[in-house]
């Protein structure tokens, strides 16, 4: 594939999985949430519902792939200025 792809084609890629990252593990964290609001519709008055965090078949699948995006200088003086 890098015999196809041109070095900035890659870069856009590894960039845009970093804002919509696809895979598993987002699926895993889809159905957790999905879990978690089946079982608080279902559960009786008074207990605690679980987190979807509990519900994740690969919780340690998340930490290693969840998209985190770091503030661009620019975006924090922005964010300082509203």
């Amino acid at each position: 594939m890098l015999r196809e792809m041109s070095s900035q084609q890659v870069d856009e890629w590894i960039a845009f999985y970093r804002l919509e990252p696809w895979g598993l593990a987002v699926l895993d964290n889809l159905f957790a949430h999905f879990k978690a609001l089946f079982v608080r519709a279902n559960m009786p008055k008074g207990k605690t519902p679980p987190k979807p965090e509990k519900l994740l078949l690969w919780p340690e699948q998340i930490k290693r792939t969840d998209a985190v995006l770091e503030p661009q200088d620019d975006e924090e003086e922005w964010q300082q200025q509203a």
